[in-house]
């Protein structure tokens, strides 16, 4: 072979490298670019879940304090209640007592 020849074969050696490279390149940004989505959707998912997983806590435990407080108001009421029955009679005749003492 003469220079010429070889150089142009070293030439369209250097053309096929370069076009495998870029075709390469264009690949790994391809699948880099379904990564970073695969990445966003599965990051996303956690998110959501999370969120769902804190509302249903957040939820679960205003559902047990808003039962334990209506069990408080409830217990309460029964003592004024009770009280109410056994000290009424006595209440009234204090009142009464006080109001003709005037």
């Amino acid at each position: 072979m003469d220079i010429i020849s070889e150089i142009l074969e070293i030439d369209r050696l250097a053309e096929e490298q370069l076009e495998n490279a870029r075709n390469k390149r264009l690949k790994l940004l391809d699948e880099s670019k379904k990564q970073a989505a695969s990445i966003k959707e599965q990051a996303e998912k956690e998110i959501g879940d999370y969120r769902q997983n804190a509302e249903e806590t957040s939820k679960k435990e205003t559902e047990d304090k808003d039962r334990e407080l209506k069990a408080e108001e409830e217990r309460k009421l029964k003592e004024f209640d009770e009280l109410y029955e056994k000290n009424h009679t006595l209440w009234e005749k204090e009142i009464l007592d006080a109001v003709l003492e005037r």
